[in-house]
């Protein structure tokens, strides 16, 4: 039999234990709640981080505009209004990069994105293709946390829809994942700065500031143009026409930097060698020869490449990249132009 007293003492354990499990339920339940200030970490080139806040982002100069992209399977996806802040700002909070510098954005499911300075820092070229790119933090107003995809790597162009196309034009070749959706990286963690030194390169390239450096490796996976070429030395000696496989330079320059209304390049071997070539030839205009007798053509149209193959193998002793002149006509061209073992391209404005 149970007294008053006990009742009440009962009651009093009853309501205790009660209070404690309310107050575990409510521990677990804050603990489920996502953070009131989420972030992200910069990863810098010392391998130090940097914590940028949510609430910190929302003091910067930020970007908002309607956009949609491209998925792997031609269809649009992510329709909506985006605002964020700049990947650029905040890679420059970090110390920002060189342009030889890489970016990894990690995603919190182990996804990631490897993006060249380029498209960090888009020329006037690239920008006009795919835009701005952004740390999205809002979509349709909702921000994060409350948005499951944010924080959320997303290009806004000028039409509004960041397609396959936009991304493999302003993409080199060796960092194009095959669409425009897989760049667009959600539930972002870390940006990581990747510093790469000059001497792992076996071409620079200086123009309009900016300087680019690229590996074999690189190169070889640039798309690349194959015909026929070749010269005619001062002594009159005929070599060619061979198949050459190589990089279209004009376009190779156009990807580091929007080119001057007017200007030259200089050209330096390994050995010190320094060639100045017009705007042009560049662009592929200069004097042909016949293959056969070696007799002046007057002006033909070429194709200056940067290549690597002769009749489909490495270059060897005039390599690992030369100068060389396609053209369609079987047309010799000037052996001053073919420069062997180049090293460096320095673009100047006139």
């Amino acid at each position: 039999m149970v007294t008053i007293g006990s009742q009440g003492k009962l009651i009093a354990v009853l309501v205790g234990v009660m209070v404690l499990a309310g107050a575990s339920i409510g521990a677990i339940m804050l603990l489920q709640q996502p953070s009131v200030d989420p972030s992200i970490n910069v990863v810098k080139k010392d391998s130090t981080q940097q914590t940028i806040a949510f609430s910190q982002m929302l003091t910067m100069d930020s970007v908002e505009a309607y956009g949609a992209y491209e998925n792997s399977y031609g269809n649009p996806r992510g329709n909506g209004t985006y605002r964020g802040v700049k990947v650029s700002d905040l890679v420059d909070l970090a110390g920002g990069m060189k342009s030889i510098d890489l970016i990894v954005v990690n995603a919190s499911d182990g996804y990631s994105v490897t993006f060249p300075y380029s498209k960090v820092y888009p020329s006037l070229s690239t920008q006009d293709l795919q835009g701005d790119m952004i740390l999205a933090y809002s979509y349709n107003g909702t921000m994060t946390p409350v948005w499951e995809l944010g924080f959320r790597i997303i290009f806004l162009t000028e039409d509004e829809y960041y397609s396959n196309a936009d991304a493999e034009a302003t993409t080199p070749e060796e960092y194009f994942p095959g669409a425009a959706g897989p760049q667009c990286v959600s539930n972002v963690v870390t940006i990581q700065i990747i510093e790469r030194e000059p001497d792992e390169f076996a071409l620079t390239i200086e123009a309009g500031g900016t300087t680019a450096g690229y590996t074999m490796t690189e190169i070889l996976a640039l798309s690349s143009i194959t015909g026929e070429g070749g010269y005619k030395n001062r002594y009159g000696i005929l070599t060619g026409p061979n198949n050459y496989t190589g990089v279209a330079i004009f376009n190779l320059l156009r990807w580091v930097s929007d080119l001057p209304e007017s200007y030259e390049i200089s050209v330096r071997a390994s050995d010190g060698y320094v060639r100045v070539i017009n705007q042009s030839v560049v662009e592929g205009t200069l004097v042909g020869y016949n293959s056969t007798s070696g007799n002046s053509v007057g002006q033909i149209n070429c194709t200056m490449i940067l290549a690597y193959e002769i009749d489909g193998e490495y270059l060897g002793e005039d390599g690992p990249l030369r100068i060389a002149f396609l053209n369609v006509n079987e047309c010799l061209t000037t052996s001053t132009l073919w420069i062997r073992s180049v090293v460096k391209i320095t673009v100047n404005a006139l």
